[in-house]
């Protein structure tokens, strides 16, 4: 068995663990990266290893991540939600529902 096998098995009984012991999902994917990212480094350094988890790949994946956000498409996201929340706290939508049961009663 290669190390990086070796390694994503334990990332895997990680995220396992995080997620059984009640970790919120998104808490769990986030701590799972960045513990076991920390462990590649500790293993490189101490044991000599190659896991491909030196600083040249992690600045690719600060790069990557800063490019999803730069997304000028994800703003929509939390003003979508936020519609959502004030159509349903004022009561707009439950009227809407009970206008379109109306509207749309006779027809299958």
């Amino acid at each position: 068995m290669y190390p990086e096998e070796i390694m994503l098995f334990v990332m895997f009984i990680t995220l396992l663990l995080f997620i059984f012991s009640g970790i919120p999902i998104a808490f769990a994917i986030g701590g799972t990266g960045m513990l076991i990212t920390a462990l590649c480094v500790l293993c490189n350094s101490w044991f000599a290893t190659d896991f491909f988890a030196d600083f040249n790949n992690m600045g690719l994946i600060v790069n990557r991540v800063y490019s999803l956000m730069d997304n000028s498409l994800l703003v929509a996201l939390p003003m979508f939600i936020f519609m959502g929340i004030m159509l349903e706290k004022s009561g707009i939508a439950e009227r809407l529902m009970e206008s379109f049961q109306k509207i749309f009663s006779s027809v299958r």
